[in-house]
């Protein structure tokens, strides 16, 4: 179980070089890999969507490899720059890979791969990438995952409760959205979101696209089939 979030902090976001860097050194492996954990949230989000650290987790890619794809992806990784890294949680169905990234620019860092053997559900989201099923995703978060309190599993979590379906949960803003703020909405040009930023609540809020007054709608709804709106940008 992940740790609890502690909302002074909403509003941070992960270093979008390191997420680019992370996402142009994995592509080849796109068709031969099932995406889970933080990457296969941010994978079902919508395009372009902002990194909030609470939404989901990017600190390592977490991979399932079908047995048809154990080979070749094997065989990939080091031509791509990966080396393996020993664990304590090595196993016959589970290794780790790593590749330092010097850019030139920031200081170097790592890009984690956790491979683990198995062929479960998936979807296929709109860049292509193979996802493992929201709702076997879930289930995945009291053996493999830590970080269930991300608002992308607290959402999806409400999402299916409430009769929403696993193939409908991609490109869902609600993946997004802090379950603990409110929603607002701009009549002006039909802009929707939350501002997950740590600062005092002003008198009124602005749409951040226009700028014209927004309406608060309340805590977020996790409708089925809705949509819950544009991102915050």
């Amino acid at each position: 179980m992940g740790a609890p979030h502690n909302p002074e902090r909403y509003g941070e976001t992960w270093p979008q070089y390191k997420i680019d860097a992370t996402l142009w050194g994995i592509e080849d492996l796109k068709p031969h890999v099932i995406v889970s954990g933080g990457y296969a949230w941010h994978f079902m989000s919508p395009d372009g969507h902002v990194e909030y650290k609470h939404a989901h987790d990017h600190k390592d890619v977490d991979l399932y490899l079908p047995k048809e794809s154990i080979a070749t992806v094997m065989g990939l990784l080091p031509c791509m720059g990966f080396l393996k890294v020993p664990t304590k949680y090595d196993g016959p169905n589970f290794r780790r890979y790593e590749q330092v990234v010097e850019d030139g620019t920031n200081p170097p860092f790592r890009i984690t791969l956790d491979l683990f053997d198995g062929d479960f559900p998936f979807l296929v989201t709109p860049s292509g990438w193979k996802v493992i099923r929201p709702d076997v995703l879930l289930t995945f978060y009291k053996t493999h995952h830590s970080s269930d309190s991300c608002w992308a599993v607290q959402s999806a979590t409400k999402l299916l409760a409430n009769g929403e379906t696993p193939e409908n949960m991609v490109s869902r803003g609600e993946l997004l959205a802090c379950p603990d703020l409110p929603v607002y909405l701009c009549h002006k040009c039909g802009w929707s979101g939350q501002f997950p930023v740590k600062r005092e609540k002003p008198k009124v809020q602005l749409c951040p696209k226009c700028p014209y007054l927004v309406t608060e709608l309340g805590l977020p709804s996790y409708t089925p089939k809705a949509k819950w709106g544009e991102k915050h940008a």
